[in-house]
């Protein structure tokens, strides 16, 4: 079998293009020893307050580019707190939604794990929504890899993870396809794949919707087979 692997650095409740990567691959492996980003969506996302998109972020201790994901710590005097106001405005905002008791209880499950660090947390978040929407796929973890591949860096570490994981196709998110050069891929035997989220089918599905914030949005109103179908609508090159 041609066994397909996904890299990307674990996302807190990440936007449904996420998770189509995550669900086309055999094994999606968290890039979880590699520097935070700030700015990035390691720990913040998007949800709806009040009809428009309210940006939420996990409390986290000294963030810094200098550190490694795995590394970064979640802020724990100041998590409860923050906790129990995201999941009040979840309540107060996706309340009368149809699948509100089940994603909340998803989401309580996963905020109410005991992690110390934003990798766990973020990871956790996808994992526990990969297993509610039923895929097949396999985690695992940078950090545990083989430790001949941790000195690499960028595309000589993808490549190197490839190899380690006998991989014969990689996938990534089309936002990536400036960081890899299909040659290189090519000279290992490697398919390089870059998927990107079908936003006409969406719209024409759901225009009430937006696919671009948070999973959680798109769970409160939608059941598992309207996701399934959703997770279809990608353009792969």
């Amino acid at each position: 079998m041609s066994k397909k692997i996904a890299i990307m650095q674990p996302y807190i409740f990440p936007y449904l293009g996420y998770f189509q990567l995550v669900s086309l691959v055999d094994e999606f492996i968290f890039y979880d020893d590699v520097n935070f980003i700030k700015k990035g969506w390691i720990h913040r996302n998007y949800i709806h307050v009040n009809g428009k998109k309210y940006l939420f972020s996990i409390p986290l201790e000294k963030k810094s580019q200098n550190k490694a994901i795995n590394e970064t710590n979640i802020k724990r005097n100041m998590f409860k707190e923050w906790k129990e106001k995201f999941l009040t405005s979840l309540k107060q905002n996706y309340a009368t939604a149809p699948n509100f008791k089940p994603v909340e209880k998803l989401v309580h499950s996963i905020l109410n794990s005991d992690c110390e660090t934003i990798a766990g947390l973020s990871s956790k978040s996808i994992i526990a929504v990969a297993n509610y929407l039923e895929f097949n796929t396999t985690f695992k973890f940078s950090s545990h890899l083989d430790s001949s591949t941790t000195a690499l860096k960028a595309e000589d570490r993808i490549l190197s993870i490839c190899n380690v994981q006998a991989a014969k196709s990689y996938y990534n998110l089309k936002g990536g396809k400036d960081l890899y050069e299909d040659y290189n891929f090519k000279e290992k035997n490697i398919d390089l794949k870059f998927i990107q989220l079908e936003e006409l089918g969406i719209k024409e599905l759901y225009p009430q919707l937006d696919p671009y914030i948070s999973i959680i949005d798109l769970l409160m109103f939608l059941d598992k087979k309207e996701m399934q179908e959703l997770l279809k609508l990608y353009k792969l090159d």
